[in-house]
Order: structure tokens, then sequence, then C-alpha cells
């Protein structure tokens, strides 16, 4: 199964970033094609972990219950995105938080005590928007998405993360909670 360790906003807060998305859509309607993450589906990434045995899934379980952290408040208030050849690719909503960075590097010593191999970027925090297939108008797309400001936050208080599974169908990804991790 394929699985990732994520952060999932409340229904509230999901419903309001895909609402922003929407908007955003809307704008770059012209200049690119794109698909839009589903409501549901939105989530704050930690760590994508790709295909996982239900044994090896239950290792990381009980590896991944040892962490004791805090709970705190994650403040998503930019957007940007990733590119590929130059293009913009990922659109997303970043957050720059230490406890965000911090309970990442709790996560990653303890899947490295498991021997999971790790991806040598530096994490970013962020939640997904939507994917960009083909880009139109380049010049219009970048300054559309280089000028959208992020007036009010999209903050929430974080109290759990949880490792997801993802089965994939023709209508997309579907995400489920494999085990839910609480905070203190």
């Amino acid at each position: 199964m394929r699985t990732f360790l994520a952060i999932n906003p409340p229904m509230q807060l999901k419903s309001d970033v895909f609402l922003l998305a929407s908007k955003i859509l809307s704008e770059l309607n012209l200049t690119v094609m794109a698909k839009p993450v589903e409501e549901k589906n939105l989530h704050a990434t930690l760590r994508f972990l790709g295909e996982t045995s239900p044994r090896e899934a239950n290792r990381i379980v009980d590896k991944l219950k040892t962490i004791s952290f805090p709970s705190f408040e994650l403040c998503f208030d930019t957007l940007s995105y990733f590119t590929f050849q130059g293009k913009p690719r990922v659109v997303f909503l970043q957050a720059k938080s230490k406890q965000f960075n911090k309970l990442m590097f709790a996560i990653d010593q303890k899947l490295k005590q498991l021997c999971i191999p790790l991806d040598k970027k530096p994490p970013v925090s962020h939640i997904t928007l939507f994917r960009i297939k083909e880009v139109k108008n380049l010049n219009s797309a970048l300054k559309i998405l280089k000028n959208t400001l992020i007036k009010d936050p999209f903050c929430f208080k974080v109290v759990s993360f949880e490792l997801m599974k993802s089965v994939l169908s023709p209508k997309g990804p579907a995400y489920e909670i494999f085990e839910k991790f609480d905070l203190i």
C-alpha cells in the first residue's frame, strides 16, 4: 500500500482552503490546465513513504507511538509552488513553523531507526491546492501566482498526525487513516 505521514486540518479549514484554491483556479483559467485536490483530501504532508507492506506499516506505527510531542498552532499564510522544468506544477499554501520542523525531526529520527530511506530535500510544510497539468501562458500564470496574497492566514491547532494510506483509482486518490498519533 502507498503510505504517507500527514497532518489533517479540521473540516472547516479544509473548506476554506478549498474555496481559496477554487478562486485561484478561476483566475488562472485561461493560463493553465489544473486539477484541484479534493476538499476531503487536503492535508499537510509530513513525509511520503511510498509502497509499504502491512508488516512494515505496523513497525512504523509502533515506532511513531513512542513520540511525545506537544500540540501547536500552525498557520498557512503564503502561496507558493514547486516547479518542473521551469514551470509551476504543484501550487500550495506554505507555513513556516519551528514546531512543524521539530516534529519532522522527531519523526525522521524514528524512521531512521527503522532504516527507512528519507527524502534528502528539507521538508516544506505545505497543503497542496492543485496540480498543473499544462501551462498555456507561463508569464500570465506566474504573474497571478506571485501576486496572490493570503490576507487571512489559515490557522489551526495541530493535535495529532496520521499515517495515511493512499488508494489510487481512475477517479483519483482516496486517503484513509491507517493510524492516528495524538500529540500531548
